[in-house]
């Protein structure tokens, strides 16, 4: 099976989209298929999305190669929504539903009421209108969405929807040998990684820092980029010498700082409802990413896997609040050390059977090969 996995963002682009894109084409590449990469932005005609499509005559020979398009993300999708009556009969085209777009670009540009923000978020609903108008088939990386779009769509067929979660790949996220007593008399470290963007709720744990007075917490904030500087700034006057601010890492790079934590955090924010409606229905790549270190996970009751959290007891649910989230860190501090050991571990337990990125990849194969057998 020849599978070409598309996305709509330039390669150089380190970004949730990307990453899935990446993760699932080299798993699946490893699992016997035969898959590409191809990049709309790195095109002639790569931005914005709406003029992606001009490109169609000059790859469209390329296209009709492969036997599966796995359109990652609205954008790949609008596009082989226009292109697929061009390749065939036999080409399937995938749409990967990685969250709730709709709501993630209202949020991603809440409050620019300038020309960027209104035609970024028209053309997100456009391009989504006409992926969901005339693509068949799914991914949806939690049933939440796998609901929202039977909702949405009522002529889709369940079973033409399959639920691929953000996994992980257990031999890069792995634990560190750690005791019971190798902890002792240093700092306790709080560590978010991830991007600053206003949806990621980066500011609900910068004033959680401000509340606990407690000189022994370290704050760890891992994944500023050139065009974060200013809030680094701000993170770093507001907080002082409590803050460890740590740029953009490599993948490998960020496992060792992940190891190094005691817990990670993952924010939110209750007082944009958008913001729930985005994050009840979003299983988070990074969620899978603490999980495999082996590191409890604070998390709010906003976030979809916080109901992981509860049910395996591999970390804290804190309410998305800035004052309920200080709380939560201070009760891990406090807890036991083997406590904090014990609910890593129950995390890694979990990703190993439910988020291994080989067995997720194994699960897609099969549901490709359905498609073609019906």
């Amino acid at each position: 099976m020849r599978i070409l996995f598309v996305s709509f963002e330039k390669s150089s682009m380190s970004n949730a989209y990307n990453h899935r894109i990446f993760n699932l084409e080299r798993h699946c590449r490893q699992a016997g298929a035969e898959t590409s990469k191809l990049f709309l932005g790195d095109l002639f005609f790569g931005s914005p999305v709406l003029i992606q499509p001009l490109n169609i005559p000059f790859i469209l020979k390329y296209l009709r190669k492969f036997d599966v398009i796995h359109a990652g993300g609205s954008g790949a999708a609008f596009f082989f929504a226009l292109v697929s009556p061009l390749l065939g009969n036999n080409t399937k085209v995938v749409y990967d539903v990685h969250s709730d777009v709709l709501t993630e670009v209202h949020l991603t540009h809440k409050g620019l009421f300038d020309f960027a923000g209104y035609f970024a978020e028209f053309e997100m609903i456009f391009t989504e209108y006409v992926a969901i108008r005339f693509v068949n088939y799914y991914v949806a990386s939690s049933s939440e969405l796998k609901r929202r779009l039977l909702k949405r769509k009522s002529r889709i067929k369940p079973e033409n929807i399959e639920i691929i979660v953000n996994g992980v790949d257990l031999q890069q996220f792995r634990p560190q040998e750690e005791t019971v007593s190798s902890s002792s008399d240093r700092n306790f470290t709080v560590t978010y990684a991830g991007s600053f963007y206003k949806v990621e709720s980066v500011d609900i744990l910068v004033r959680a820092a401000e509340i606990l007075r407690d000189e022994c917490i370290t704050f760890k904030f891992i994944g500023f980029r050139t065009e974060d500087s200013s809030y680094k700034l701000e993170i770093q006057k507001r907080i002082g010498d409590k803050a460890v601010l740590v740029d953009w890492l490599s993948r490998n790079e960020l496992v060792v700082e992940l190891q190094k934590s005691d817990v990670l955090v993952i924010p939110g924010d209750s007082t944009c409802s958008k913001q729930s409606k985005n994050r009840s229905a979003v299983f988070v790549t990074k969620f899978a990413e603490f999980l495999a270190v082996g590191k409890p996970v604070i998390i709010t009751t906003l976030d979809l896997p916080s109901k992981i959290v509860k049910t395996f007891d591999c970390g804290f649910v804190s309410e998305p609040n800035a004052e309920s989230l200080a709380l939560s860190i201070l009760e891990a501090k406090q807890a036991p050390r083997e406590v904090l050991l014990k609910k890593g571990q129950n995390g890694r337990r979990y990703a190993e059977s439910e988020l291994d990125v080989n067995i997720l990849c194994k699960r897609y194969l099969r549901f490709l090969n359905k498609l073609f057998e019906n």
